[in-house]
């Protein structure tokens, strides 16, 4: 089982992967992987409805 401090570390963690990744897609949003990747964080924080918008932006910037 985790401990306290490393449960807050990993989501410490993944908030500061999220903003990255935030910053990138200013830049670069039509790069679909990192859409996935931003969803995939706010799933793992348990923001189901963050997550639903990374895909759903994701899925509307890229060219089929």
């Amino acid at each position: 089982m985790y401990e306290v401090c490393e449960v807050m570390s990993i989501l410490f963690s993944l908030s500061v992967i999220n903003l990255v990744l935030t910053l990138i897609l200013h830049h670069v949003s039509f790069c679909l992987k990192l859409w996935m990747m931003k969803g995939q964080i706010h799933e793992e924080l348990n923001h189901l409805d963050n997550a639903r918008e990374a895909y759903k932006q994701g899925v509307s910037k890229y060219e089929f």
